[in-house]
């Protein structure tokens, strides 16, 4: 079980460090009680699939969730992790 948990902390990143044309699957939420309460008014919690639409050098990050299209600022994409 040990060599599972490693693997898979291997493989997770933050959110921001996605590329456009990316889909990824929600892991957890790195934050309080708010900001966890206005992503999952966005529909992302963890186990949520993201498609990455748009992920620029700079600026918001465009991912379709759940059939929409949402724009997630930078400083918040660096506290959702994702593999």
């Amino acid at each position: 079980m040990e060599t599972r948990i490693a693997k898979h902390t291997a493989q997770t990143r933050m959110l921001s460090e996605t590329r456009g044309d990316e889909t990824v699957r929600v892991v957890r939420l790195h934050g309080g009680r708010g900001f966890k309460e206005t992503l999952a008014d966005l529909g992302v919690l963890p186990g949520t699939v993201l498609r990455v639409v748009a992920a620029g050098a700079c600026g918001p990050l465009v991912v379709r969730c759940r059939g929409s299209r949402i724009a997630i600022g930078r400083g918040m994409a660096e506290r959702v992790e994702v593999v």
